[in-house]
């Protein structure tokens, strides 16, 4: 047996539907004004976060940052409980 073999687990993101960044805006509802959220408001929430929650990405083969549906389905809930509001 060979003690130096490094077993890891899945990355978060395998079995989920993985879209870069840029893609996000068109699955989230308008804006009061009826503007989408913009590209840079979703590089923001994966760099930064809100209220302490952040968007998870990843770097998709050197093609640039990458999430998934369901990752920002989660993030919309964590923001919505921050917020008081029924997730």
């Amino acid at each position: 047996m060979n003690d130096n073999v490094v077993v890891r687990a899945a990355p978060w993101w395998v079995g989920e539907r993985v879209m870069f960044l840029g893609t996000v805006p068109a699955l989230l509802p308008r804006r009061a004004g009826g503007g989408q959220v913009s590209a840079e408001t979703i590089y923001r929430w994966s760099r930064a976060g809100v209220g302490g929650v952040r968007l998870r990405r990843f770097r998709a083969a050197g093609r640039g940052w990458a999430t998934t549906e369901e990752e920002v389905v989660r993030f919309q809930h964590a923001i919505t409980e921050l917020a008081g509001g029924d997730a």
